[in-house]
């Protein structure tokens, strides 16, 4: 039997209305709704059950809980969102449908960028 995961609450979020996509989450339009193919829907199967919450800080991340992961396409996906600013955390701890599904965790990067000597980023 697989252990419960824990659940959204019990991770401190709270649900929000904003729309379940990386682009907004990174200050952006999503583009799905004009008809063009964007990152929200060229990433679907990783982007699959997406939501948007509000974490224990109050701050805006967004989950997703896709039944398969390849690691290509995860590896993909990284690289698009580390562009934009976000990150991602992979856990085998869904509640969606533990066993079964992994969970995505992408939320605004807190990492320092990278400066060079000139203050220009690489």
């Amino acid at each position: 039997m697989t252990p419960a995961a824990p659940t959204y609450t019990d991770r401190g979020w709270r649900p929000s209305t904003g729309r379940p996509c990386p682009l907004t989450l990174a200050g952006r339009r999503c583009r799905w709704a004009t008809g063009a193919l964007c990152l929200c829907a060229r990433r679907r199967q990783l982007l699959d059950h997406a939501r948007r919450w509000r974490d224990a800080d109050g701050q805006p991340i967004m989950s997703s809980e896709p039944y398969e992961v390849d690691g290509h396409d995860l590896a993909d996906l990284v690289g698009e969102l580390d562009a934009l600013g976000l990150e991602v955390d992979l856990s085998g701890a869904s509640p969606y449908y533990p066993g079964a599904t992994v969970m995505l965790v992408i939320r605004r990067s807190t990492r320092t960028p990278y400066l060079s000597a000139t203050g220009a980023t690489p």
